[in-house]
This record gives C-alpha cells, structure tokens and sequence, in this order.
C-alpha cells in the first residue's frame, strides 16, 4: 500500500449526534444531537520485551489495549442516567403539590390523595403547614392534630402521585447499560469541487459495538453553570462471527469501527480506476453480471453501484446489458463495451465481450 498525495486532506470537528442501540433489541434507547463536547481515546500497555547485549529494547508487543469515549450532551437526559445505573425509567413518581386551604371550623382536608414521600418508610403520609408535619388521615383527608386559629387561607405542602411524571430509583449497586453505541463526526475539505456542497465533505461514522457505560450520573447544580449529560465508557471485546452464529470463529475481537463516508465528488476520492475482473465469455442466449470493480487508493477491488455508470456495446446484434449490468449475449461473435461513470470522466474502462455458438 503506498499513499496518494492527490487525496484530498479531511478536517473533523465536534459531533453532529450519537445514537445508543440496545443489542439484544436493537431498539433505540438514547439519543441526541445537542453534543457540546467529547474525547476519543485509545490506550495500551507497550509490553516491552528486552534481552541480548546490553538487554536492549527488542520488540513491544502491546496488551491492555482499551477503546473508551466520553460525550457530553447540552440537554439534560433522565434516559442516559438510566443507562447508567441499569435502572429503567418509572412512571407514576411522587411530586410535592402546595395547595391553599381554607380550614373549616379550624380543620384543613386536602384536596388531593396524600401519599407517603419519598425517604418515608413509616407508611404515613404527612402534609405540611409551615414545616410542621401532619399526619394525613386516609379516610377523610384531614391534617390530625392541627387546628386553626382563623379560616383564613393556609398554603399546605403534600405529596402525591403524578401517573405521568418519571422516576429513576438508583439503587446501591449499579450496573451500567451494555449497549451499540454510535457516533457521527462531520468531516470538512478545502478542496472539494462540488459548488453547492461547500466545505462538507462527509461523516466519521464511529461505531463500539459493546459499550459499557460508566456509571456517571453526575452533574452541575449551581447557578452559573448548565447541567449536562455525561456518558462515558469503554469498548468491551466484541467477536463478530460468534455474533454471526459462526462456532469456528477465529477472528480477533473487535473494540470499535470507525466508517469514512463521503459525499458528492468526494465519494469517489479513493478510488483511483476501474477494473472488469475475469474474462466477459458467454454462450449464446446466456446471461452473466459484468464482475465490474473500483480500484480503491489501497489497492483493494469493492463492488461499485451499476445504476451509477453508462455502459455501451459497439455491436449490440452480438450482445446488451441492461442498466444494472447484466450482459446477455445474442450471438456468436466479439464486441466491445465502454464503461463510464455518470458524473466523474476519469472512471472509464472497456472490455472485450466474447459470444461462442
């Protein structure tokens, strides 16, 4: 493999979302698209082996190799603490109601169910008159043991369940989400020849195929600074065949995958021409799929979108192919196709068709 200095140089900077996947599910559990900042970080022990004259340095055979991410996202997300607790999300959570009230012949009934609030295990529930405590009674509704001293408005202060609002319980173990996590990186170009395309040129698609989050629920609580959502964690060993059902996998296992997409012009920025592999022979009244290639800037062949090129025959009473490629040959003879791109001149090539009786 050598380098291609006629590529054109890539800039990556923030993030435009990431993307959370349950992976016995696959559904979407977190998400979002207010990232204000994050770190990418690889590390490894260097497993340094020395010996010989003077015990210098022979090799380094790295170990401990670990792929870890940490985002923080502007909007406040009760979803990704839930992740990060391994707790699920709750409805028909407690909430304090404060209710004016006019005692009648000295005794206040609440308009609500009180119920007991939370860090309350006594089975009570109490309402509150000026921070003194009052037990509820379940029947009637009334404070026991208060008695006002005129009927003018009183504020009370109760708890009672809200079926919409959410609660986390967070329990004294955690155990963080294992999840397919995504990130989506915008890259940027001076050299891209797409006029209404500016400098966009594409996306880092960075994907952990098992990340395990940290734990950190933690944020901000004062007044000049924003809370935030943290997710941080570490890629675990992921082993793609046994994934795939494949018990005679031997594959090493996989931290994370980081896929270069580009757009317009810049789609094709790494290949560098096209390549018809193997002989174009067939009988008459068959058919085959023209094994067409990209030559990528590595060397290696993938597999191009037919729709994407013109292909012509100069003796189509000899054979034709239809638009997604596939040659049918009409009688015994030879001919030639031309291949051209739809939209960038320098992928052309040809070939001989051949045709036997």
């Amino acid at each position: 493999m050598s380098y291609d200095k006629r590529q054109p140089l890539y800039y990556g900077k923030g993030a435009l979302e990431m993307e959370i996947f349950s992976p016995s599910t696959h559904d979407l559990v977190y998400w979002s698209n207010k990232l204000q900042s994050g770190n990418l970080e690889t590390t490894m022990n260097a497993g340094e082996i020395f010996g010989g004259i003077g015990n210098a340095l022979a090799i380094a055979i790295p170990d401990g190799q670990q792929f870890n991410l940490t985002i923080t996202a502007a909007d406040l997300s009760l979803d990704a603490a839930s992740l990060n607790v391994g707790q699920p999300i709750k409805y028909g959570g407690l909430i304090r109601l404060r209710e004016p009230s006019a005692p009648v012949s000295g005794v206040i009934t609440l308009l609500g169910n009180a119920v007991p609030h939370l860090g309350n295990n006594t089975g009570t529930s109490f309402a509150w008159v000026h921070g003194k405590a009052y037990p509820v009674d379940p029947n009637t509704r009334e404070l026991v043991g208060f008695v006002a001293d005129n009927d003018d408005p009183i504020c009370v202060e109760y708890w009672i369940q809200s079926e919409t609002a959410q609660q986390l319980d967070i329990n004294t173990s955690f155990s963080p989400m294992i999840g397919i996590a995504y990130l989506y990186q915008p890259l940027y170009t001076t050299e891209t020849s797409d006029l209404d395309q500016g400098s966009r040129a594409g996306t880092d698609i960075i994907c952990i195929p098992r990340f395990q989050l940290n734990g950190d629920i933690s944020r901000a609580i004062d007044q000049a600074t924003a809370s935030t959502t943290v997710l941080s964690g570490r890629a675990l060993s992921y082993d793609e065949g046994i994934a795939a059902g494949s018990v005679c996998e031997t594959s090493i296992g996989k931290l994370g995958y980081i896929v270069r997409e580009l757009y317009g012009k810049d789609l094709y920025a790494m290949v560098t021409g096209l390549a018809v592999v193997g002989s174009l022979s067939l009988a008459e009244g068959a058919n085959m799929q023209i094994p067409l290639k990209l030559v990528m800037q590595n060397g290696s062949l993938t597999q191009p979108t037919f729709s994407d090129f013109d292909f012509a025959i100069d003796d189509t009473s000899t054979a034709t192919i239809s638009l997604t490629g596939l040659i049918s040959g009409l009688q015994a003879g030879t001919t030639t196709i031309t291949i051209t791109h739809k939209t960038i001149a320098r992928l052309i090539t040809d070939a001989t068709i051949t045709v036997v009786a």
